[in-house]
């Protein structure tokens, strides 16, 4: 299990038992058996995506956000307010996919980073050893609803200086500021249950079934340019293809 859902299943068990405060970050390093530098990292990520808070002076340190049971679920009575449709067939950007559907999308960018890309990645991205990649972590939302969680991997080298742009919607970006549009995909899809933390973003409950997308997307020559994980809430998504 990753630092971060390690963490984000900690923050649960404290909430539901009853404490306001998460042990301090050298204990925290102890626990998990990481560095200080690293759990700070990892809890930076809890207070983007709202389940802890951090104060400073007298009293501080990582806050346990109160959150009822109701922060996990849509409002509206019986369930999903509208279903949103993703096709199999093409390769769309999300809010592209949204307007066309009638719905208002947004984005929320939770995580954006460069660093040494991991050995899958490389492999995956056919990278050579030592070359950079930038993960970006968005949340995305139809009319307000949470609908996705994505967590996307681009090679830094076809996409310099990426970070500093308006990430909303980088297939966009893709095409239009670096001339390297998606041309196709590759995609499996499976079937994985919520994490507390992905619970928590997607407002459903621990446990949900989710769509789990993992993509590789090629540009015109073929070049793998875009690696995704794409999680989709199961109640508002479906899954359509047109066979031929």
């Amino acid at each position: 299990m990753e630092i971060g859902d390690r963490l984000s299943h900690m923050v649960e068990r404290l909430r539901l038992q009853g404490e306001a405060k998460l042990p301090p970050e050298r204990e925290l390093a102890e626990q998990l058996g990481v560095s200080r530098g690293t759990v700070r990292k990892e809890l930076a990520g809890l207070v983007s995506s709202g389940q802890i808070e951090q104060r400073v002076g007298r009293g501080g340190g990582s806050y346990i956000r109160d959150v009822g049971v109701a922060a996990y679920i849509t409002s509206g009575a019986g369930g999903a307010p509208f279903t949103v449709s993703r096709s199999l067939n093409a390769v769309v950007g999300i809010p592209t996919l949204l307007v066309d559907q009638g719905y208002q999308p947004s984005t929320r960018i939770l995580r954006a980073e460069e660093r040494d890309a991991l050995e899958g990645e490389r492999a995956q991205l056919a990278l050579d050893p030592g070359e950079r990649v930038v993960t970006i972590r968005r949340l995305r939302s139809a009319n307000d609803v949470p609908l996705s969680l994505e967590d996307m991997t681009l090679p830094a080298r076809v996409f310099p200086d990426i970070l500093s742009r308006d990430l909303s919607s980088i297939y966009e970006l893709m095409a239009g500021e670096y001339g390297t549009p998606v041309v196709t995909a590759q995609e499996r899809i499976g079937i994985g249950e919520a994490t507390p933390s992905a619970a928590y973003l997607l407002r459903v409950s621990p446990g949900t079934p989710l769509f789990d997308i993992e993509r590789v997307a090629l540009d015109a020559d073929g070049r793998p340019i875009e690696l995704s994980r794409d999680l989709f809430r199961s109640d508002i998504t479906r899954l359509t293809v047109t066979s031929q």
